[in-house]
């Protein structure tokens, strides 16, 4: 069995098309953590090779065991990259004006963490979205998605969550 894959233009110019996903990676259980110390997700990294440039992005469904506990999220790559920079946004409860929004924090860094303090609602589905790319250097290794709590509650990170890589 053959696969065609098809490139479609976003808005009909042809400048706008991505390649393929050269990688997909998956959660395939939930993964409970209570620790402030960033951690590996589990199944969700992709092996990198030197001197190539790569886009990356994640999707991570989480919940806190208690609304006072929130997601620090970070990335981590092979060090001595050309440049590496990545984008996390972070689902969190407004209480000034009784809605939900979204956080968002830059990083150049590898391992550059972001920490959101409040969850939406305790045993909640949330959402964090990381985007990002690498321009790697010399050093073959991963780009790995890390993810603990800002206060010692479980966290966990859900089973389907997902990232996708392009070359």
């Amino acid at each position: 069995m053959s696969a065609t894959v098809e490139l479609r233009p976003l808005g009909g110019f042809a400048h706008e098309m991505l390649a393929p996903v050269a990688g997909i990676a998956k959660s395939t259980a939930d993964q409970t953590i209570a620790t402030t110390t960033l951690t590996n997700a589990t199944g969700l990294w992709f092996d990198v090779i030197p001197n190539t440039d790569y886009f990356f992005e994640f999707f991570l469904v989480h919940q806190s065991a208690a609304v006072t506990t929130g997601l620090k999220v970070a990335v981590t790559v092979p060090s001595s990259p050309t440049y590496v920079m990545y984008r996390t946004e972070i689902s969190v409860t407004n209480t000034a004006n009784g809605t939900d929004n979204i956080q968002s924090q830059t990083f150049t860094a590898s391992a550059g963490a972001h920490t959101a303090a409040d969850q939406i609602g305790a045993a909640a589905n949330s959402v964090a979205i990381v985007k990002g790319v690498l321009s790697n250097g010399a050093n073959a290794g991963k780009i790995q998605v890390q993810f603990a709590g800002d206060a010692a509650a479980n966290i966990t990170l859900k089973k389907g969550s997902y990232g996708r890589l392009w070359v």
